[in-house]
């Protein structure tokens, strides 16, 4: 309990620091972890507690950024992929969930992909029906929701702190999914309420750390850094995934 505990809030301090200063990767790392050491059902809820806990955070100090125009849309395509997911009880494997959780940064590499903007209504839904999606089922979809900002007009303010809005919003219907299903399990006994405080608290602490990076990156900086480190997160992922494959 006590080494849950410890790996959980030292990942969660880390990986909030990620998101602040990136706007990505961090949540996608610390999917992996709690996969690692929990249900997939488990792993799903810690993970939103704690991103919620990030995100809404983070969009609380950038509110003056947050595009709201583009929010309307997006909650739009959100709404219809929640319906169609919740309906399906859609629960994926383990070995399902890294390779999905490793496919997804390469996305950006594929050739040919449209340019998409987030600022661009139809492309809003768009991103609400993927990215929804991607959560409900994978955890995260961080990468997948970078299409739609990466090579857009917003600006990286813009960007994080739009982005925690369409991500607090998707891990609130995480929760509600998949808390049920992990309640009924033996493991659920191990998330104290004691926990989950201590890690809404690092996640606060780690996002407030993290800003201060994101006002000192360049743009040019940011964007590389960016793509760089979904890449390697996805690369271990993948070879997670597979190895219970062959």
């Amino acid at each position: 309990m006590a080494s849950i505990a410890l790996i959980t809030c030292f990942s969660v301090l880390a990986t909030s620091f990620i998101s602040a200063a990136l706007g990505m990767g961090g949540g996608m790392i610390m999917m992996g972890i709690f996969a690692w050491m929990l249900p997939v059902a488990g792993a799903m809820v810690i993970h939103g507690i704690t991103q919620l806990s990030a995100n809404s955070f983070r969009g609380f100090l950038l509110w003056r950024h947050i595009y709201w125009s583009g929010i309307g849309w997006y909650a739009l395509g959100m709404s219809l992929t929640a319906a169609m997911v919740l309906s399906a009880h859609i629960v994926l494997e383990k070995h399902q969930l890294f390779l999905m959780l490793g496919v997804i940064p390469f996305i950006n590499l594929l050739p040919k992909l449209p340019h998409f903007d987030f600022a661009k209504p139809k492309h809003a839904v768009l991103c609400g029906l993927l990215v929804t999606f991607a959560q409900l089922t994978a955890g995260i979809a961080g990468p997948l929701l970078d299409i739609f900002f990466i090579r857009g007009s917003l600006d990286r303010f813009a960007v994080v702190a739009t982005k925690s809005v369409t991500q607090s919003a998707g891990h609130i219907i995480k929760i509600a999914y998949y808390g049920p299903l992990f309640l009924a399990m033996e493991e659920s006994a191990t998330v104290t309420p004691r926990l989950i405080a201590i890690i809404v608290m690092t996640a606060i602490v780690g996002t407030w750390l993290g800003r201060f990076v994101l006002e000192r990156l360049q743009e040019h900086h940011f964007r590389k850094l960016c793509s760089r480190t979904l890449l390697v997160v996805g690369s271990v992922y993948l070879w997670r995934g597979l190895q219970a494959v062959f």
